[in-house]
């Protein structure tokens, strides 16, 4: 693997941590928004076994865009960090 660090997915991350961990694919544009530069990057946060991607085809074609385990992980860990930057008191609960 070739892995070149996290560029936009850091913010794709952080929305789906946002929401619950799942978002339906016209939503990615609140992360990054060009759609196909945040497909883009969903693929590679794919690849990298931080989301996956399930596509329904009932009653529309619906792509929708979840986090596994390990992306929940670095959710939580890059929302720690962003706390920090932000200075925000990281002792109280989410």
């Amino acid at each position: 693997m070739n892995y070149k660090g996290l560029g936009n997915g850091y913010k794709l991350i952080l929305e789906l941590y946002a929401a619950g961990g799942r978002l339906q694919g016209g939503q990615l544009r609140g992360a990054i928004k060009n759609y196909d530069t945040a497909k883009n990057v969903a693929n590679e946060l794919e690849s990298l076994g931080l989301l996956r991607v399930e596509i329904l085809d009932r009653p529309k074609l619906v792509h929708w865009y979840a986090l596994t385990n390990k992306g929940k992980e670095v959710a939580e860990k890059l929302a720690e960090a962003e706390d920090i930057i932000l200075e925000k008191d990281t002792s109280l609960p989410r």
